[in-house]
C-alpha cells in the first residue's frame, strides 16, 4: 500500500473515513430505534422489569444521540480538512473539486489513443528538456508533440531566461503544520516549481499552465496591459446577473459548457471563475451538475481573486490566471475548449492571440 504525505489520494482517504463515520453513526442510532420498538412490544412479558429496562435503554439512547452529534461533527471536520489538503496540493492551479486528472489532458489523450502513434519528440529546445527530471522528459515531449509552432517558439525563445524547473518541496501553513507545496511560477526567481508527487498526466497538464505564467511575465506582463484588462472588463460586463440580458447570457454560457464538455477542462473552469469571481449562479450550477456525475470545476478561491500587493493595490491575479489558462488551452489545441473560450470571451482571446501570434 502506498504511503502519501500531503496528497490528493490522502484527502480522498479522509473523505472516505468521514463517510464511514457518518454511516456508522446512523447505523447505531437506527439499531437503537429497533431495540426500543422490540422492548415496547415485549413490555407485557417483561412484567416488573419492563420499566427498568426501558429506563436503561432510554439513557443509553441519550448517550448514543450525544455521541452521534460528536461523530457527525468529527466527520464534518475531517471533510473540511480534506478540502484544505486538496487546495494545498493544487495551490498553483486552483481548487480540485473531484476526479482524477483533467478530462482534456493531452498526454492522457495521447496514451489512450495509442502512444506509439504520437511522436515522442516535441519541438521544445533540448536546453529546456534538460531542466526536467529524467523520468519526466518523455511525458513532456509527448504532451508537446502536437503543440502549435507559435507556442513552442515562444517557450524556446525565452527558455534561457527560465532559471530552473525544480521540486516544489514543503512549507508551513498558518498553523505551522508541514504541508506539500503546490506547483507555481516565481516571477522573482524566474523558475517553475513542480510537485513531483503528481503522475505524468497531471504533471504535464499543470506545467503548461505554469509555463503560461512564465510567458506572461517574460513578455512584459501581458495580462496586466491596458488592453487585456479592458477586454476582461468588457467580457465581465456582458455576464452581469443584475440585468436580464446578462442573466440570459450567463445561463446560455453555462448550458454550452455542460453540453459541449468544455466544463471538463480545468483551464476553462478557472477562466470562468476568474472572469465572474466565483459568481453564485456559476457555483450553484456546478454544484447541481456534480450531483449527477464528475465535473472538473477547477478554480481559485474568491480571496485569491481579490489579493492586494504590498502597496494595497489589486494584484490582478484574475488576468494572470486567465492568460496562463489560455496559454495552456492553445498548447493543447483541444477544439472544444478553444471554440468555447473564443465563442464566449472573444475580447480576451483576441488580445491574447495578438500577443502570441
Amino acid at each position: 500500500m502506498a504511503i502519501y504525505a500531503i496528497s490528493i489520494e490522502g484527502a480522498e482517504s479522509l473523505n472516505n473515513l468521514a463517510n464511514d463515520l457518518i454511516v456508522c453513526a446512523n447505523s447505531v442510532v437506527h439499531s437503537s430505534d429497533i431495540l426500543d420498538k422490540k422492548i415496547a412490544g415485549l413490555s407485557d412479558g417483561l412484567g416488573l422489569y419492563a420499566e427498568e429496562i426501558s429506563g436503561i435503554t432510554s439513557r443509553n439512547k441519550a448517550t448514543l444521540l450525544q455521541n452521534e452529534d460528536l461523530i457527525l461533527e468529527l466527520a464534518n471536520r475531517i471533510n473540511i480538512l480534506a478540502g484544505e489538503i486538496k487546495q494545498m496540493c493544487f495551490a498553483g492551479v486552483g481548487l480540485r473539486i473531484a476526479g482524477s486528472g483533467s478530462a482534456v489532458n493531452s498526454y492522457q489523450r495521447a496514451i489512450e489513443g495509442g502512444g506509439l502513434a504520437v511522436p515522442f519528440v516535441s519541438a521544445l529546445s533540448q536546453g529546456l528538456i534538460d531542466m526536467f527530471p529524467d523520468n519526466r522528459r518523455k511525458a513532456i515531449h509527448t504532451s508537446y508533440a502536437n503543440a502549435p509552432e507559435k507556442i513552442t517558439n515562444i517557450i524556446n525563445r525565452y527558455a534561457a531566461s527560465l532559471t530552473n524547473i525544480c521540486e516544489s518541496g514543503y512549507g508551513r501553513d498558518n498553523l505551522g503544520r508541514l504541508v506539500k507545496n503546490g506547483c507555481f511560477y516565481s516571477p522573482q526567481g524566474k523558475y517553475i516549481a513542480m510537485n513531483e508527487q503528481l503522475n505524468d498526466a497531471e504533471y504535464t497538464d499543470v506545467f503548461k499552465h505554469e509555463v503560461g505564467h512564465f510567458a506572461d511575465d517574460i513578455m512584459g506582463e501581458v495580462s496586466n496591459s491596458p488592453e487585456f484588462i479592458s477586454a476582461m472588463d468588457s467580457v465581465t460586463s456582458k455576464f452581469d446577473s443584475n440585468t436580464p440580458d446578462g442573466r440570459q447570457r450567463l445561463n446560455d454560457m453555462l448550458d454550452d459548457a455542460f453540453s459541449t464538455g468544455a466544463c471538463f477542462d480545468r483551464n476553462v473552469t478557472d477562466i470562468i471563475s476568474a472572469l465572474l469571481v466565483n459568481s453564485p449562479t456559476v457555483e450553484q450550477r456546478f454544484k447541481s451538475e456534480s450531483k449527477t456525475g464528475y465535473v472538473a470545476n477547477y478554480k481559485h478561491d474568491t480571496d485569491y481573486w481579490h489579493e492586494l500587493d504590498e502597496n494595497g493595490k489589486p494584484r490582478n491575479t484574475r488576468g494572470s490566471e486567465i492568460f496562463a489558462n489560455l496559454f495552456a488551452i492553445e498548447t493543447d489545441q483541444y477544439r472544444i475548449s478553444r471554440n468555447f473560450v473564443e465563442r464566449w470571451f472573444p475580447e480576451v482571446t483576441g488580445v491574447f492571440d495578438s500577443y502570441i501570434s
